[in-house]
């Protein structure tokens, strides 16, 4: 994971708002623990089912309105998730 993929992710979840607790990998099909797990064996997360990420992008599009693509919707959450696991080492 380079730092301008993770800089711009974390700015657009600064600037919506988004930040995951630890009951967030639930809206994945996760708990803490394994989302961890998950993230230890790949960082980009792509041992998550990408169809659960779209899910979860999907939702935060129509609750917030137009203005990015489902693809950096998913890249935001994945970056929560991420910077999650690292809050919580």
């Amino acid at each position: 994971m380079n730092k301008e993929h993770e800089n711009k992710y974390r700015e657009l979840n600064k600037k919506y708002g988004v930040r995951w607790n630890e009951k967030s990998p639930r809206l994945v099909g996760e708990t803490l623990e394994s989302l961890k797990a998950n993230l230890e064996a790949d960082e980009n997360l792509n041992n998550v089912m990408l169809v659960r990420w779209d899910n979860l992008a999907k939702s935060f599009l129509f609750l917030n309105g137009g203005g990015l693509s489902l693809a950096e919707a998913v890249c935001m959450q994945k970056q929560a998730a991420r910077d999650l696991c690292m809050k919580e080492e």
